[in-house]
């Protein structure tokens, strides 16, 4: 029996849907290759923004148009959130929360051996939720990620996601370096650290010890060193409010990290930050990276931003244009602000058109895009080791690691492999080098 898992959203959502897309190749089932009806179908859906419930929706119906008679589940973020909504569609059997993704899997198995589909909305509560044992084995991509946290304890004004994941709740330690170890045997030697909110990792594990200190995200990242074979650990996104000094002064006692921080930022004004309920202001961030850039020097940043929030005013946005360039970003992801109800920013006075939105997104972006020139301008010349990831147009492509993205002119693809390049040119918007030497 064929199936096919589609997968929006974050980067949880995609080890997830490789967990359970593990679970159903090793029960003898087969996926579904491109124009090939699936006779189940599971899609991993993501709900922080409405524009992500439409292209979930849509998705649910061009799944079901493309494969009629198959037997359709949905879990994730929509579908804890607006279980309802999705069971409606015509064609739609089984709806799971992100709490109940075992048991989609377990409803996949049993239509593939009794031909019985399971039915209706198991969406269990998440209040009181533990972290579900999970690992894989390997990774479509180059870089493994590797769920280590789930769920969120911030009360962001703007979030629904921490109704749509429950509370932290941590990977310990020892399956962290376990599923990883597995991962460097198997071959692959950059991990991506992912979860919900990895800066709380531990923080449900471990008791503060005598001196107020806690096993944290740096602790797990030191131990991550022994693992042969491994030879690039990345963080994913971060609160900048973690990004302490003393931190990043332990954080650079190890040799694999990549020098390269996501911080979710959401905005570069204090008035905003405050309104949005974050728990840091510009002068952290600025304090944090600025202490980075000293003792990590080949540090890059990236970051999201949110723009067009309820009550922000144009100088407000100014002031965010600002602490961007400020910044010195080699990438921005920038969000327009979107209305989620039942959250606190969906009753906030001062709400914008989405005209105001726009225009203020393309204004980040041109901010964004100069500053991506001047700092990868700067690298001309210079020489960076490179894990190539794909291979197209006689280009190979790779990321240092500060995540420069480079392209160099081959012959071959050199997927997997490491290599010394030298930056030589930087146009439309990507670096290009010259391959020195093979790893």
């Amino acid at each position: 029996m064929k199936f096919i898992i589609h997968t929006l959203g974050c980067k949880v959502n995609q080890y997830e849907s490789t967990v359970m897309s593990e679970a159903l190749s090793d029960a003898g089932l087969t996926k579904s290759g491109k124009d090939d009806p699936a006779d189940i179908c599971i899609i991993n859906s993501c709900a922080v923004t409405a524009e992500s419930e439409r292209k979930a929706r849509q998705l649910v119906r061009r799944t079901i148009g493309e494969n009629p008679d198959a037997y359709v589940i949905i879990t994730g973020c929509y579908a804890q959130l607006r279980a309802e909504e999705l069971l409606a569609i015509d064609g739609v059997s089984y709806v799971c929360g992100n709490y109940a993704k075992k048991e989609a899997v377990d409803a996949a198995l049993l239509y593939a051996s009794t031909g019985k589909r399971t039915e209706g909305i198991n969406v269990p509560p998440l209040s009181g939720a533990k972290f579900e044992p999970s690992s894989i084995k390997h990774s479509e991509r180059t870089r493994a990620y590797v769920k280590i946290e789930d769920g969120c304890d911030s009360k962001c004004a703007y979030c629904t996601i921490k109704d749509a994941r429950g509370p932290v709740r941590s990977k310990a330690m020892d399956d962290v370096h376990s599923e990883i170890a597995a991962l460097a045997e198997s071959g692959y030697r950059e991990v991506v650290l992912t979860g919900i909110e990895i800066s709380a990792w531990g923080k449900d594990l471990y008791e503060r010890k005598p001196d107020g200190s806690r096993t944290d995200l740096c602790d797990l990242v030191l131990s991550l060193g022994d693992i042969d074979g491994l030879e690039r650990i990345r963080l994913g996104s971060l609160d900048p409010s973690l990004l302490t000094p003393d931190f990043v002064d332990r954080l650079a006692g190890s040799s694999k990290l990549c020098h390269h921080f996501h911080l979710s930022l959401q905005s570069g004004c204090d008035r905003t930050l405050a309104a949005m309920r974050r728990r840091y202001n510009t002068a952290t961030v600025i304090r944090n990276t600025d202490h980075i850039k000293a003792v990590l020097p080949a540090s890059m940043f990236t970051a999201d931003t949110i723009v067009g929030f309820p009550g922000e005013t144009d100088e407000d946005f100014g002031i965010t244009e600002a602490f961007i360039d400020r910044l010195g970003l080699i990438y921005n992801h920038i969000f327009p602000f979107s209305r989620r109800p039942g959250t606190e920013a969906y009753g906030m006075s001062g709400q914008l058109s989405e005209s105001v939105k726009s225009e203020r997104l393309h204004r980040l972006e041109k901010v964004r895009d100069r500053s991506r020139e001047r700092i990868f301008s700067e690298l001309i010349g210079q020489e960076f080791d490179i894990l190539f990831e794909d291979y197209s147009g006689s280009l190979a492509r790779g990321h240092t690691a500060s995540f420069i993205e480079v392209c160099v002119p081959s012959d071959i693809g050199l997927h997997g492999r490491s290599g010394k390049v030298i930056i030589t040119d930087y146009r439309n918007g990507s670096a290009f080098g010259k391959l020195i030497a093979l790893k």
